[in-house]
This record gives structure tokens, sequence and C-alpha cells, in this order.
């Protein structure tokens, strides 16, 4: 990650305009929309031929999840480098496990909406049908109505947090981290909630201006497909933000000069015990090895002198002789 891009992170959180222009700075953001806008104008096509035929329906789903892949993968990159440009369309396994793992996820929490829709339908039926609580249902279905739209908002802002975690740890288990996601919604719920309200805005943006005009509505499938990668970039930098105030690092940083300082940085001298379970500490060690280092160059000294009588008495007696 670039200097800039930490200092934009831990400074000033969420950055929209470095979101739009990360996007248009990469020279190729026309074709790698396109490409997107390719898959979901397929889709929408083959969705009309439902009806006829329903053996289509897991090739609209594997281009959903292509393209799902790749809104998790310019995710994953943005949150890694901010600044850098859209990554490249390869890779389709990866692509297509990641999304439609995604999707999944989604159909489950559709599933939820759901059932608890028909759960109070039921209820509401029941209360209808009994004379004496009639008043109670149109209380029961205003208070189950606004629930319903608070728990869908509510649920829609953590889904969104979520899909930034489960880019970054590529795994199914990050989309259930529920209690993590809440913990770093809650360190920057600012910048979570203004990266999820601008991701609706651009989002909408990106099908009413196309539809104004008769041209655009061609362009509708790029357009909304830009909108999403957009929308991305932001919540990559709403959880950047967030992670950087929870951990002090921005992500990705790992710090190789730290563990390049721990690897070569030589051990401390520790207390080493004895057989008798005493301790023998470092610096007695160093105290009892300096006088043998002493008694080891006395000794040495007096070989040295009684070498040197040695050699006076053997000259001495050859000049006798």
């Amino acid at each position: 990650m670039s200097e800039s891009a930490i200092l934009t992170v831990k400074q000033y959180g969420l950055d929209p305009n470095l979101a739009i222009k990360s996007f248009f700075k990469d020279p190729d953001w026309v074709l790698k929309t396109a490409v997107g806008g390719v898959w979901n104008a397929s889709s929408l096509l083959l969705m009309f031929f439902l009806n006829i035929y329903p053996v289509l329906i897991p090739i609209i789903f594997t281009l959903w999840a292509i393209n799902t892949g790749y809104v998790l993968r310019v995710m994953r990159t943005r949150l890694r480098d901010p600044e850098g440009v859209l990554p490249a369309w390869n890779d389709w396994q990866d692509l297509f496990v990641s999304g439609m793992s995604w999707l999944a996820i989604i159909t489950g929490v559709i599933i939820v909406f759901l059932f608890l829709g028909a759960t109070n339908l039921l209820i509401a039926s029941i209360l209808s049908a009994i004379k004496q609580y009639t008043q109670l249902f149109a209380l029961w279905m205003s208070a189950s109505i606004i629930f319903l739209l608070a728990f869908s908002l509510l649920t829609n802002l953590v889904l969104v947090a979520t899909m930034a975690n489960f880019a970054q740890e590529e795994n199914t288990m990050a989309a259930f981290a529920f209690f993590k996601v809440l913990k770093r919604i809650l360190k920057r719920p600012g910048d979570f909630f203004a990266a999820w309200m601008l991701g609706i805005g651009i989002q909408a943006l990106s099908i009413i201006i196309p539809a104004c005009t008769v041209i655009g509505i061609f362009f509708l499938p790029s357009t909304i497909f830009a909108g999403q990668l957009i929308t991305s970039s932001l919540l990559a930098q709403a959880w950047a933000s967030a992670e950087t105030a929870s951990t002090g690092s921005p992500p990705g940083d790992g710090s190789p000069a730290k563990l390049e300082d721990q690897s070569v940085s030589t051990p401390a001298i520790t207390d080493e015990p004895t057989s008798s379970g005493s301790t023998i500490k470092a610096s007695d060690t160093k105290q009892t090895e300096e006088p043998k280092r002493n008694s080891t160059t006395e000794a040495d000294k007096a070989d040295s002198d009684k070498n040197g009588s040695n050699t006076a008495d053997r000259s001495a007696d050859s000049n006798n002789v």
C-alpha cells in the first residue's frame, strides 16, 4: 500500500474522491467495465426465456457469480491498495467460487426474511379471523412493517460490511463473523454509514442517468456494474479505516522489516537451572569466567618465564664447553 493511501485511510477514513479517481485512473476501465456489463446483459436476456427453458437458471446464476466474484476481487484489491488499478479478468474459477459462495449467503438471508414475513402474515391472519382481536390486526401489521423495514436496513448495513470481511479473509466462515463485523462497524460507524448511503446513491444514479436517454438504456448493464465497483471501493475504504482504528496498522501491512530484525537479533542470556534445582544467573557465570581467564593468563606467564630460564641455562652450559 502506498504511503499516500495509508495516510488517506488513517487520517481521513472515507474518501469518495479517491474511489472515483482510482476507478477512472485505470486505462482499461472501459474494457473491464464492459466485460461485467456483457455478463449482466446476458443474464438479463436469458431471464426472458426462463418460462420456456428453465434449464437456463444455472447459466444465469453462473453469470451472476462471476460478476459478484469480480466485485469481491476489486474490494480485496482496494483493501491492499486504494489507489491501484482494477484487477484483471482472469482466474475464472476463483471468480465463480467466491461469487457463488456470496450468492449462497445472500440467498440464505432472503430465505430468513421470507420466513419472518410469512410468520407475520400468519399471525395477522389469525388475529383477523378472531373477531375480538380485529382491532389488534392493524396494530400488528403496522408494527410488523416497521420492524421488518428497520431490520432489513440494519441487516443490509451489516451485510455490506460482512462482504468486505469475506473479501479480505477469502473463506466462508468470514461471512458469519458477525461479532467481528459489528465491532468494526462500531469503530467507524460514520464511515460505514456514509459508505453505505453513498453506495445506494451511486447505484441509483447508475440506473437513473442512463435511463434518461434512449442510447443510455443500452449501456445500463455496464453503468450498473460500474456503480457496483465504485461502491465496493467505498466499502473497502470504510473497512480499512475501521481495521486501522482497531489494530493500529492498515490492511496488508506485514511489517517485513520487523520480522527481519527479530530473526537476526541475538538471543538474551537467561538463567539456567542446575541439576540440584538451583539457578545460576548469567551475571554469576560471567563473574566466574573472568577469574578463570585471569588464572589461565598467569599460568601461561609462569610457563613462559620457566622456558626462558631453561634456555638461558642451556646457553651457559654451551659456553662452558
